[in-house]
């Protein structure tokens, strides 16, 4: 996979995650907001190890993630 495509694929999917968690907050479905919590975590960690920058990335909702067993 090419550089751009890695990077566009990982966008592509940390959006999906962005807005699969505020829907799982706006609906406080908590197994959904540990899940997507956890998925954004994970895709934000692989962006920052390969020095992808994403919009919005300095967002408040993804500071308040649950780390791991945390809600």
């Amino acid at each position: 996979m090419a550089t751009g495509e890695f990077e566009a694929v990982l966008r592509a999917q940390v959006a999906e995650a962005r807005h699969r968690l505020a829907a799982a907050r706006a609906d406080r479905d908590y197994a959904g907001i540990k899940s997507y919590g956890q998925r954004l975590r994970y895709l934000l960690d692989i962006a920052a190890e390969h020095q992808v920058e994403l919009p919005g990335d300095d967002a408040p909702q993804d500071r308040a993630v649950p780390g791991p067993g945390g809600v």
